[in-house]
């Protein structure tokens, strides 16, 4: 028969993954709350949700190996106390990380993973985004500084971290709280000796697993949109043109497509300046990027390089101001 932290630590090593947090270990115990079960012996288990003293004395046990050892208990030293439990260090299956806050653990015996990874493991909403983007689709040979990353900003977060807290427990019996939702973790500046620049919208990206890895990356589509309303965090307006130049008519539908997705929500500027890099740029003869031109302004000082002064030499159908050279 297991013993229910056996079967949580178990569950934690088979999650292959160098961080883990509490919301996913509560989730780990939960389930075997549940099914009562693990891998086909009986868990010596009466209820089906755990209490609030049970998760707690659960944690103790995860984050202390001696807990509950009173073999020397009451009598030993402090100097004993430091030994034996430097002693037991070695067993600890969650230890410290040096990168994050006490609400992240780092497993032991998991090979440690990419700063991209180590983010997507913890946040479930964030993804790899504009110029590391678009180096690691190929894009452009340009190797950002800092690795630029996205999340949805905190109201967003916590709402979405809220409904995914009740849609983990379900239908609650009477007596159970529920789960807490996941904390929102702050990323430090540098993590594993890469420095972070995190981005924060209020809207949630799109992002696909990046293959062996835990990361995930911008879409493609996305990481299109993203170069026409944060150029500065895309190489800049003139590097953002050249890869337009070189890859635009090759992705074609999926940055057609993600501008016109609703909850990615496309600025007028920038259908604007889709409309204008495509067609009158590139050439491009498609209906659905002439459906754009309801966006263009009349007497206004759109520019399409938000950074540079406007020139008056300018696009009359999308009225913008071509202030790049």
């Amino acid at each position: 028969m297991h013993s229910l932290p056996d079967a949580v630590k178990e569950l934690i090593r088979r999650n292959k993954r160098p961080l883990i947090t509490w919301f996913e270990i509560e989730g780990f115990v939960r389930r075997l709350y549940r099914e009562r079960v693990f891998d086909g012996e009986r868990l010596l288990i009466k209820s089906s949700f755990p209490s609030a003293r049970s998760l707690s004395a659960l944690r103790t046990t995860l984050l202390d190996p001696t807990y509950g050892d009173d073999r020397l208990r009451g009598s030993e030293s402090w100097e004993d106390q430091l030994e034996r439990r430097a002693a037991t260090e070695g067993e600890r299956l969650l230890i410290a990380d040096r990168d994050f806050s006490s609400s992240v653990w780092r497993v032991a015996g998991i090979p440690d993973e990419s700063p991209e990874a180590l983010c997507c493991a913890i946040d479930p909403w964030c993804y790899v985004s504009h110029l590391s983007a678009m180096q690691q689709w190929g894009l452009t040979n340009r190797n950002p500084r800092a690795l630029q990353l996205t999340r949805p900003s905190k109201l967003l977060w916590r709402q979405r971290a809220k409904d995914e807290a009740k849609e983990a427990c379900g239908q609650l019996e009477p007596g159970d709280p529920g789960q807490q939702p996941r904390e929102r973790v702050t990323f430090p500046p540098v993590l594993r000796k890469r420095d972070l620049a995190v981005f924060e919208p209020g809207y949630f990206g799109r992002s696909v697993d990046i293959p062996d890895s835990h990361a995930r990356i911008a879409t493609v589509g996305q990481t299109f949109r993203d170069m026409l309303h944060e150029p500065a965090l895309c190489g800049g307006m003139s590097h953002v043109l050249e890869v337009w130049d070189d890859h635009a008519a090759t992705y074609l539908d999926e940055i057609i497509e993600a501008l016109n997705a609703p909850e990615l929500k496309t600025t007028k500027i920038a259908f604007v300046r889709a409309g204008y890099i495509l067609s009158e740029r590139l050439q491009v003869q498609d209906a659905r990027v002439d459906a754009w031109a309801q966006f263009a302004e009349r007497g206004g000082s759109r520019k399409l390089d938000p950074e540079k002064p406007f020139e008056p030499q300018f696009s009359e159908r999308w009225m913008l101001s071509l202030n790049v050279s």
